[in-house]
């Protein structure tokens, strides 16, 4: 009886501890290959296509930082971001403490992470549940750059 016990227990704890979720590996540089916006309840892909140009992310520790410019027919676009991150499995929360788009400075914004390879997929923003909200989302694909 006390060998099945410790049998159950050892088992309980090989399929928790099995079970943990890994977190998807950030660490280093990324060059943005694709950007997808959702527009009319479907996605759009608008790099490449509507926009040129590049853009690369860094994520390192607990802090991530990106640069990037885009050429339209209307002019230059200049992004640009640096701020903290936090991730648990492929859920991700970023707060940019200096942001392009001065309406998201300073504000949580919620990310899914998903590795396929040497590509990196974010789909952003999402709600509290880390849901794609219905209105405006993006999907962004990277490659590590080595």
């Amino acid at each position: 009886m006390r060998q099945l016990f410790l049998c159950l227990l050892l088992t309980i704890f090989s399929i928790g501890a099995y079970s943990q979720k890994k977190n998807v590996n950030l660490q280093g540089a990324w060059k943005l290959v694709q950007v997808q916006q959702l527009e009319n309840s479907s996605f759009v892909t608008v790099i490449p296509g509507k926009y040129t140009g590049e853009q690369v992310k860094i994520w390192s520790r607990n802090q991530v930082m990106f640069v990037g410019r885009y050429f339209t027919d209307s002019g230059t676009i200049e992004q640009y971001g640096h701020g903290t991150f936090k991730i648990d499995g492929n859920n991700s929360e970023e707060v940019l403490n200096i942001f392009s788009y001065k309406d998201w400075e300073g504000k949580p914004v919620k990310l899914r992470m998903e590795m396929k390879g040497d590509t990196l997929i974010q789909l952003f923003p999402l709600n509290e549940k880390y849901e794609v909200d219905k209105n405006t989302s993006n999907i962004e694909k990277y490659l590590r750059i080595k």
